[in-house]
Order: C-alpha cells, then sequence, then structure tokens
C-alpha cells in the first residue's frame, strides 16, 4: 500500500524522520508546528482587507487542518493496515528463534507472531501496544512519550496575548494533534501492573529487535524495578555497530552495568 502523498507530508513536517520509518514514534513529537503556521499565516487574510469573503474566517484553520489531519489519523489508519496485511505464513521456519518455555513476554509488535509462530500461549504475553487480534484500529497505541499537557503549559502565556480567533482555533488544532499521537505511557504500566509483579524471579531477559528509543524508556525502567529480586542478566541485539553503542549508553543510564548485559548481532533476515 503506497501513500506519497502522505509519505511527503510526513517526511516534510516530522522532523527528524528524513526516510527512517523506524523512528517515527520520537517523530511524532518533533512535528514542525512553527514551518506550519509559517506557510498556513498566507491564509491571515487581514479583515480590512479590500477582497475580504467570509470563507477568510476559516482557511486559515483549514490549512493547518490539511497538514495536520494525515499525521493524526490517516497515519494510524494505515498503520494498522499495513499490519493486518503481513502474512504470518511466509515467516521462514529456519529463523525461528530458540524460546525458552515457560518465558513471559512484553511485546511491543502489534501482531500475533508469537502465539502463530512460536505457539505461545496468550497469557504468557502482554501486548503493551495493543494487537491487531484484540479489537480495530482503536486498539493500537502509537506515539511520542512528550505529555501534550507540557506544551499546552509553555503556550498559554504566547496564546493570552492573541486574540485572533482563526489563530487560536489553529493552536487549537495542533494542540489537538499532540493529545492524537501521544503515547500514555504511565497509564499503560498502571494498568499493567499485575504483569510487571509476575516478572519478580526472571533471571534472564531477552531485549530482541527493540530500538530502545527514548519514547519506550519507561517500561524498560519498569522492568528494571520489578526485576530486581532475581538480579537479571540482560542479553540484548543489534543491527549496526552504532545502534550497540546507542544501546550501551542507554542501558548505562539506566544503571544496568556492562557485567550484567550481553549484546547480540543480528541480521535483518533474523529479525523477521
Amino acid at each position: 500500500m503506497r501513500k506519497p502523498q502522505l509519505v511527503e507530508v510526513a517526511e516534510k513536517y516530522l522532523c527528524n524522520l528524513q526516510g527512517n520509518w523506524s523512528n517515527l514514534e520520537e517523530a511524532f513529537a518533533n512535528f514542525d508546528e512553527d514551518t506550519v503556521v509559517d506557510e498556513a499565516s498566507y491564509f491571515l487574510k487581514s479583515y480590512g482587507a479590500d477582497d475580504w469573503s467570509d470563507s477568510f474566517h476559516h482557511d486559515y484553520q483549514l490549512e493547518i487542518s490539511r497538514i495536520v489531519e494525515p499525521l493524526s489519523s490517516e497515519l494510524k489508519e494505515h498503520f494498522y493496515a499495513w499490519l493486518c496485511d503481513i502474512d504470518m505464513s511466509a515467516m521462514d521456519e529456519s529463523l525461528k528463534l530458540r524460546i525458552v518455555n515457560p518465558s513471559l513476554f512484553l511485546n511491543f509488535n502489534y501482531t500475533p507472531v508469537l502465539q502463530d509462530f512460536y505457539a505461545i500461549p496468550d497469557d504468557q504475553i502482554l501486548h503493551i501496544h495493543g494487537s491487531i487480534n484484540n479489537g480495530g484500529e482503536e486498539e493500537i497505541i502509537l506515539g511520542h512519550g512528550w505529555n501534550p499537557q507540557s506544551r499546552i503549559e509553555s503556550q498559554e502565556n504566547h496564546a493570552s496575548d492573541d486574540h485572533d480567533v482563526r489563530t487560536i482555533e489553529g493552536q487549537d488544532i495542533i494542540k489537538n494533534y499532540f493529545q492524537a499521537t501521544f503515547k500514555p505511557t504511565d497509564s499503560l504500566l498502571i494498568k499493567h501492573n499485575d504483569f510487571m509483579e509476575r516478572l519478580a524471579e526472571i533471571t534472564n531477559i531477552y531485549v530482541w529487535g527493540h530500538s530502545l528509543s527514548s519514547v519506550d524508556i519507561p517500561y524498560f525502567e519498569a522492568v528494571i524495578d520489578a526485576t530486581r529480586v532475581g538480579k537479571p542478566h540482560w542479553h540484548i541485539s543489534y543491527f549496526s555497530q552504532g545502534e550497540k553503542l546507542h544501546h550501551q549508553s542507554v542501558m548505562d543510564n539506566l544503571g544496568v552495568s556492562k557485567h550484567e548485559v550481553t549484546f547480540l548481532q543480528l541480521t535483518r533476515s533474523e529479525a523477521q
């Protein structure tokens, strides 16, 4: 499913995306609202303009919506459709990982690959961001980790000096974007506290194919806290040397020493 216009909008206004769609969730937080507002300002016609039209009451807001809506709703819609099109039967049995049972799985993958490909029972898996097997698109959580309330508070003083209803409504549209693309990690951890408690005596933790991006760091902090009793050893995969250095830095910042971590290099085919 190719959506070149959607890709163009995303790569223009989601800073740091730059063709690296594995970085999508972090890019959501780096929405280039300054450029959006600057471009939309062309439609802020003066109320005293000789060619004034009633449409000028809404053109500015409509232009912002034209950019924001594909990123806050259409992008997720097509992401969900792509997930549903993945053919599990095409997976290569020779690349199957050896899994020791019983194991528990904190799964960041939205697909039923653990159930269908590895025959793992549902009660051993937590799909922390939802699964295509458990409801529709609305059940999938995709987004950034920057609490939109922080942005709202930082914008309050600026907004109080602006009396043009068009720009105020434009800011509301952008505010709604940040709220729609926010991943509520804190509330998800509270919701799934029972699963975290089951990790107490885990002695080995395998992080397979995860980028250790900043948006998901709260989950790793929670796992570290939940597994202190078992004093687990971490096994973390990486693709490139650059990614390995990133992972080492993240784990060091989380307080996990290098003696508690083994790094395992993957090829792209092994991560399928």
